[in-house]
């Protein structure tokens, strides 16, 4: 009786697990709201459009202003902040991740039940994307992830042709999402380009892809462009190019091995629909090797947030081998008890077993909230764990150590560290002394006291937590 309704409701079932499991995630953010490096980086250029201001990226300052940033991202999170950041300005970034989480996990299931998918192939794919670490990193992928499934979904009926409608659809969305961020709009049309490939499609569908998305970025980014063009040619040359570009964003293969033990679970589905069934050796030769080569080429762009792109190529193959996948029970149980290892037992371990650091994490923002820091000085600059309590007003602006040759520093001016090597940075960077500047602990810091050494995983906690006030004194400013 027991085990013919749970056949019956298989599928209620495998939601359930990842509901628990996204409720799970929910908790170990009330718990500890330390955002990724990142995420409210990334969110400048959304708060400054809340503050009617467009042409600015004012919390990210001088790093992608005046005119070269690309404007989907914040127009999409500009209209779901002024919702989400009313709910929570503390939260609002943890609801924005989980939100998009969901809505790929739906759009996913949408997908595969269109092709007949079978249900433990579900909740391998679901597992794959919940248990992996970079869906938690409040950047642009996830949005990207909801726009490339959606394009799947528009290929699902269509075999050697595809309408006029859906061409335009699927130009459009991959001109979205390089207008999103660029990484994901390659990604596209490698996929898209692949898909048509293997669909045998006519020229004349390659022709109007390739033109509307070429058509509309020009449309969308050209006037931006020209608005002021010296502006976005030194500062794309210059800057981007130039530095960041060349230091942190060339061909990283080795990237591939610290995603494989990283987020091993990803593979999860592709594994068993080559390997529990009775697949050829050529077939699974020759998906091993387009697997590998979709990882390569991610790899040129060389940072390891982008290999959350492969979950899609792995949905769509998912999808397109849909064998009669039969898994003892016992591997299923295994398997759901494992994958969280890395997102969830471990932080909830972490945060367990060293109590003082949340606490002293969440009285820091509650402090910053009671001092109204950004009413009182003419900037105010802060470290990214507790920028977002601070983000939405203009004079907020973020102090990171990779960008801080494009600090200027005023006499009204004050700067929220929580790590207290960051002010050897500062001093180090202006050649200020102990003299020049004012430091005042409001909390001393609480050290990351884990048993177990988790530098690799947890690189973004395995620093002192606690909160300095620094001005410059009297008649001294820095540039």
């Amino acid at each position: 009786m027991g085990r013919t309704i749970l056949a019956e409701h298989k599928n209620l079932l495998y939601f359930i697990i990842a509901g628990v499991l996204i409720f799970w995630k929910i908790l170990l953010y009330l718990d500890l709201p330390y955002p990724y490096i990142d995420g409210p980086w990334a969110l400048s250029h959304c708060f400054s459009i809340l503050n009617g201001k467009f042409f600015e990226a004012s919390f990210a300052f001088s790093y992608w202003n005046p005119y070269q940033f690309l404007p989907m991202y914040g127009i999409i999170t500009s209209i779901l902040f002024s919702i989400l950041h009313k709910i929570s300005e503390t939260y609002s970034i943890f609801l924005f991740n989980i939100v998009l989480l969901i809505c790929v996990i739906i759009l996913s299931n949408s997908y595969l039940k269109r092709k007949n998918s079978s249900g433990i192939l579900k909740l391998f794919i679901f597992l794959s994307l919940i248990t992996s670490s970079y869906s938690y990193l409040e950047r642009y992928e996830l949005i990207n992830l909801i726009l490339l499934i959606f394009q799947l979904n528009l290929f699902v009926n269509d075999s050697n042709s595809i309408n006029n409608t859906k061409t335009f659809l699927i130009s459009i969305i991959t001109a979205v999402i390089f207008l999103i961020h660029i990484v994901g709009g390659f990604f596209s049309v490698f996929l898209i380009t692949f898909i048509a490939v293997k669909r045998k499609l006519e020229w004349r569908f390659y022709l109007k892809y390739y033109l509307l998305i070429i058509s509309m970025i020009v449309l969308v980014y050209l006037p931006i462009i020209l608005i002021n063009f010296k502006g976005w040619y030194e500062n794309f040359f210059g800057v981007y190019i130039a530095s960041s570009g060349e230091a942190y964003h060339g061909p990283y293969f080795w990237g591939l091995i610290k995603y494989f033990y990283i987020s091993p679970f990803t593979f999860l589905p592709f594994l068993l629909i080559l390997f529990a069934t009775k697949s050829n050796m050529r077939r699974v030769a020759y998906e091993i090797s387009m697997l590998f080569i979709f990882l390569l080429f991610i790899s040129l762009f060389g940072a390891y947030y982008y290999y959350i792109y492969i979950f899609v190529y792995i949905l769509w193959r998912a999808g397109n081998l849909n064998y009669a996948v039969n898994v003892r029970t016992s591997i299923v149980i295994l398997i759901i008890f494992l994958s969280p290892y890395l997102t969830h037992y471990l932080p909830t371990y972490s945060q367990l077993s060293n109590r003082k650091y949340s606490d002293n994490f969440r009285n820091i923002l509650e402090h910053i909230y009671a001092e109204n820091y950004t009413a009182r000085y003419d900037k105010v600059w802060c470290n990214s764990p507790i920028s977002m309590p601070l983000i939405k007003y203009s004079n907020a602006r973020l102090f990171h150590q990779f960008y801080e040759e494009r600090f200027d520093l005023k006499e009204n001016d004050i700067i929220l560290i929580v790590n207290p090597r960051f002010i050897e940075t500062l001093k180090n960077k202006f050649g200020l002394s102990y003299s020049q500047i004012t430091i005042k602990e409001i909390f001393p810091p609480v050290l990351p006291d884990y048993t177990v050494n988790l530098d690799w995983k947890f690189h973004q906690r395995n620093i002192p937590i606690g909160l300095y006030e620094i001005t410059l004194n009297k008649n001294l400013s820095v540039k």
